[in-house]
């Protein structure tokens, strides 16, 4: 069986793509998964000053998986005390990508997704419902069910760019599948040139409030709703909100996830979303 060199391809055709500053420092964490095999390598080929936490292939992740800010506390100190430009941090096969600014401060997916659609020049995006509705004054949006498998379709005949706010970002130029490493690429060029709070603080953000609630039958809650998939769930949009009802794929509970321009009108599409919920268990009840 002859082996096949399919890293320094895909770290050639990053470096390509972006400019990628020699006087970059940034720190980077793999988590000791997939990615501690190239992203290290790619900004050492970049020149850039890298300081690695978990970047040895361990079999074992270092820390849980996804690259949430709740499983990622020490990269806030490590970033100030190195005077890092941001932070890369990836899951455990690293299709998926998430970034810290220089005051390390954790980068939302919705900002994220913001970021790389304006510097992408991408007018075209799509994302799945349950993403912000800050990116529709970015861009014109598609949407589709939660899964990235389901963006990737979309793009095959629609758009320039697409992603999930947990971090699966896919640039069809370089394939249909979430490429973490890609982003971080991407990322590091973004961050070669201006600094990234400074283009964060400057996006729209707006309040968004997620809540579970204990259904033992919420598939046929979601049914009875008019959702055609329970797990996709079902979407309601107004002028200054949106909320999404949606059975969990792994737990006996709804989950509703709202928006709204202020806290008042989040707090508004959720309770709306709460009384729908309520008014089917009810009809169900009845039988």
């Amino acid at each position: 069986v002859s082996a096949e060199d399919i890293i320094t391809p895909h770290k050639e055709k990053i470096l390509d793509s972006f400019d990628i500053s020699e006087k970059l420092r940034m720190v980077v964490d793999c988590g000791s998964g997939a990615g501690s095999v190239i992203t290290p390598s790619l900004l050492a080929d970049a020149g850039v000053n890298a300081a690695c936490i978990n970047c040895t292939p361990a079999g074992v992740f270092a820390r849980p998986s996804e690259p949430l800010e709740a499983n990622l506390p020490y990269i806030h100190d490590f970033v100030l005390k190195r005077g890092a430009n941001s932070a890369i941090v990836h899951d455990g096969d690293a299709d998926r990508f998430m970034g810290f600014d220089e005051k390390g401060r954790y980068i939302s997916g919705d900002h994220l997704m913001m970021l790389f659609a304006e510097f992408l020049g991408a007018k075209h995006v799509v994302t799945t419902v349950d993403a912000s509705m800050a990116i529709e004054e970015t861009a014109e949006v598609r949407r589709t069910p939660v899964g990235d498998s389901y963006v990737s379709e979309e793009l095959l005949s629609w758009g320039d760019f697409g992603g999930e706010a947990s971090g699966a970002w896919i640039f069809p130029e370089m394939s249909l599948c979430p490429d973490g490493i890609y982003a971080a690429g991407l990322f590091c060029s973004i961050a070669s040139e201006h600094k990234i709070s400074e283009l964060v603080d400057k996006m729209p953000s707006y309040p968004i409030l997620r809540s579970s609630y204990p259904c033992g039958n919420a598939k046929e809650v979601l049914t009875a709703m008019g959702a055609e998939n329970p797990t996709d769930g079902l979407r309601i949009t107004e002028d200054d909100g949106w909320c999404l009802i949606r059975a969990s794929g792994t737990e006996p509970k709804v989950r509703i996830t709202a928006e709204g321009k202020t806290t008042a009108s989040a707090e508004k599409m959720r309770e709306k979303g709460l009384t729908m919920l309520k008014a089917a268990g009810k009809t169900l009840s009845r039988g």
